[in-house]
């Protein structure tokens, strides 16, 4: 099936956006996960047919962020306890056929920084210290000698004046940003599953809050709709890896046990995927 691009408006910007916002309101009311403050954090602009999504348009001047808050180190309960703050910016596309508008990802990037809470506050902030940080792109025309989808180790992926609205991180001076930066540098680029926010949600929960993944689909019940009416990622960028492989989507990448046997929730993956193939 193909299907022509089309020129986004405002209504699309504020449905995409509301999309999101509601995906966020529905993990909020996930026991035990820890999602604070999701409300009105994410902002929507439309620029030349196009929508950028996300909580950091301005490529780090934003100090919103998402925060899994209190996670058990393990997905057990223990003393060791973790933060995951994670801020994101995408840019929207939209897809025409039969009348329907489908909203693809064209260039997508997540932060993603790991907290472990250290005991106490100090003037009001969390005291934490940074024990990993990430982030992952997609870029579905990528520059010569980039993955399609990648992840990059950097710890100070999420910026610090971030970070430091909320965390007094131990050793960290928010006025070193440039420092840090030139210490941990965010190389190699390494070929990934493609993930955007549902990737790290899903990521997150299996990590640390498995017991709410509901078998045989993964996805806790107040998700599993919720996620496939989000914008996907093109089959265009995933028609490179090869036939049987056009819907890979974070999800492929986790065996799910069913009273049938292991299996890569199907279902889901269908949701996940844009059902037609873009000119792209």
């Amino acid at each position: 099936m193909s299907a022509e691009l089309v020129d986004l408006n405002g209504a699309n910007g504020a449905e995409v956006r509301n999309s999101y916002q509601d995906f966020l309101n529905r993990i909020s009311n996930i026991p035990d996960f820890g999602l604070t403050e999701a409300e009105d954090k994410i902002v929507a602009q439309t620029s030349s047919g196009e929508i950028n999504v996300g909580m950091n348009l301005e490529d780090g001047v934003s100090t919103d962020l998402l925060r899994f808050t209190e996670l058990p180190l393990d997905g057990h309960d223990g003393p060791r306890k973790l933060d995951i703050c994670i801020q994101f910016k995408y840019t929207i596309r939209g897809s025409e056929e039969s009348g329907e508008t489908f909203y693809e990802l064209k260039d997508a990037s997540t932060w993603v920084t790991y907290l472990e809470r250290t005991g106490g506050r100090t003037n009001g902030r969390v005291n934490a210290k940074i024990q990993q940080g990430m982030h992952f792109d997609c870029h579905i025309r990528p520059r010569k000698n980039h993955p399609v989808f990648h992840t990059q180790f950097d710890p100070t992926s999420v910026k610090l004046h971030a970070l430091t609205s909320e965390y007094c991180i131990d050793g960290v001076d928010p006025d070193e940003q440039d420092e840090l930066e030139a210490k941990f540098r965010d190389y190699p680029r390494i070929p990934s599953a493609p993930m955007d926010i549902t990737g790290i949600v899903y990521l997150v929960l299996n990590d640390h809050l498995p017991t709410a993944m509901e078998l045989p689909y993964g996805w806790p019940p107040q998700l599993r709709k919720k996620v496939g009416e989000l914008p996907s990622f093109p089959e265009g960028c995933m028609n490179r890896l090869g036939e049987g492989v056009k819907k890979m989507v974070p999800d492929w990448w986790y065996v799910h046990p069913s009273s049938d046997g292991p299996n890569t929730a199907e279902d889901i993956v269908d949701a996940r995927s844009t059902p037609f193939e873009s000119k792209w």
